[in-house]
């Protein structure tokens, strides 16, 4: 085995040339001539070169003349100075003194808040589909008013009267019971009575004669003169007294007060018919306030219609079952429903 010192010497012989040419180059001396003599004495290795570094300038040098070794000693100033006029290249470093004033190029950062582009809620109330009220008048039913009819003859010419007007007929007949039940239960505007035939049932003319103080009644009765028995207090109630008698007599409107004979249907004047009862009503008087809008046998003859109650009940003293049979002025409509008409509308207005 090698020892150490052996093997040092060896490796420093294989690589003195690299070292010495190294070392040529860096000092500027140029190449080192062949056969330069590097032998020390310690085997061909210069163990100077080895040397542990003691901290003291290194005296050795190469001598490129293999003459003398230079004895000059190199400078002891260690001190580096430091150069910074000379660029990493060379070149004088630019010496101009630097602005470290950065100008700030940079935009301010905008504090304005961002436009809300959330559209605002929409506080547009919503279309009422709520529909209107329904304003529309109710359908017209025909029926303007209703009426209780009591007739005795068999005629239908005092309902007719009603229901051509637009009145309901909530009871027509001659059935007393029948009648004395519908004027019970009310609910009517008026009532009629035609009675050419019979006499009044005591209930019946009990319930008229209460009535005509208050209601609107359109009355003939052809025994109305009967001061005796249940009918005793009929006329009194109606604001009248009578004179019977027994044949036709043609009826005259009274010119100076109500139009009677032309106030929505027009009938001739004087109103005629026959004698085909044998008691065919009463001449009228007035026991009280009220007139006459017609007259028997003349313009200015005994009273024939009578208006009492302050117009509310009109009074015929006349069997009109003996002039419903004519149609004078041949309109098509008999003369008697004519004047049932204008009667019930006169006694209605009131």
């Amino acid at each position: 085995m090698f020892d150490e010192s052996r093997r040092r010497a060896l490796l420093a012989s294989s690589i003195l040339p690299a070292l010495v040419a190294l070392a040529a180059c860096a000092t500027g001396t140029g190449d080192v001539e062949p056969g330069t003599n590097f032998d020390s004495g310690h085997g061909g290795l210069d163990s100077s070169i080895f040397a542990e570094d003691t901290g003291r300038p290194d005296t050795h040098t190469i001598n490129h003349d293999a003459g003398a070794p230079d004895t000059t000693p190199a400078s002891s100033d260690s001190t580096v100075a430091s150069d910074t006029s000379v660029g990493v290249d060379g070149s004088p470093a630019d010496t101009a003194t630097l602005d470290t004033a950065l100008v700030d190029t940079k935009p301010p950062t905008d504090t304005t808040p961002p436009t809300d582009a959330t559209p605002p809620p929409d506080t547009t109330p919503p279309p009422d589909t709520t529909p209107p009220p329904d304003t529309a008048p109710p359908p017209d039913t025909g029926v303007t008013f209703s009426a209780i009819v009591f007739v005795d003859t068999g005629s239908t010419v005092a309902t007719s009267a009603v229901t051509a007007l637009g009145g309901a007929v909530k009871y027509g007949g001659e059935d007393e019971t029948a009648f004395d039940s519908a004027f019970d239960a009310s609910g009517y505007d008026l009532i009629v009575v035609d009675s050419g035939y019979n006499y009044l049932p005591t209930t019946v003319a009990t319930r008229v004669a209460t009535w005509a103080v208050t209601g609107r009644l359109v009355f003939a009765y052809w025994d109305l003169n009967n001061g005796s028995g249940t009918t005793a207090s009929l006329a009194p109630a109606l604001g009248v007294t009578t004179a019977t008698y027994g044949s036709w007599r043609n009826v005259y409107k009274d010119v100076a007060t109500v139009d009677l004979f032309s106030l929505k249907e027009t009938l001739p004047s004087p109103m005629t018919g026959i004698t085909d009862l044998s008691d065919n009503g009463d001449a009228l008087t007035l026991t009280g306030a009220g007139f006459f809008a017609a007259r028997l046998d003349s313009a200015s003859g005994s009273g024939g219609i009578a208006v009492t109650h302050s117009g509310r009940v009109i009074v015929n003293g006349f069997a009109p079952y003996d002039a419903e049979a004519v149609d004078a002025d041949s309109d098509g409509i008999k003369d008697m429903r004519e004047l049932w008409e204008n009667e019930i509308v006169y006694v209605r207005s009131k």
